[in-house]
Order: structure tokens, then sequence, then C-alpha cells
């Protein structure tokens, strides 16, 4: 009977971070940030300045009513 393959949970993770020296759990947040970043970065989508179109209207018609 093959052995399933079990992945280590969240919990284990944060247990194996926590013995990890100071110096290596920096190093571990390089590696997770440059890899978040990369993931961002290809999915950010561009906008236009003109998305912002009337969005202030309603708030300066309210300060103007005060």
């Amino acid at each position: 009977m093959p052995e399933k393959n079990i992945l280590p949970s969240y919990n284990d993770y944060v247990k194996g971070i926590r013995q990890l020296k100071p110096e290596e759990q920096l190093r571990l947040v390089e590696i997770i940030s440059g890899s978040l970043k990369r993931s961002l970065g290809k999915k950010r989508a561009t906008h236009s300045i003109m998305e912002l179109g009337g969005l202030g209207l309603e708030i300066s018609k309210n300060i103007q009513n005060i």
C-alpha cells in the first residue's frame, strides 16, 4: 500500500520557524517577501487617473452644505 504524502501544517511551520536562529528567520523573511513581490508584480493591474473622476464630488457637496 503506497504511503500518503502528508504536508506540514501551518502550526508545524510556525514551530519550525521559532526554532531557527534570528539570522535564519530574517533570511526566510527575505525569501518570502521576494517571492511575494514577484508574484504580486505580475498581477498588478494598471490604472488611469481618470478612474478617480467624480469620486470627490459627493464629499465636496457635503462640505459646501455645512
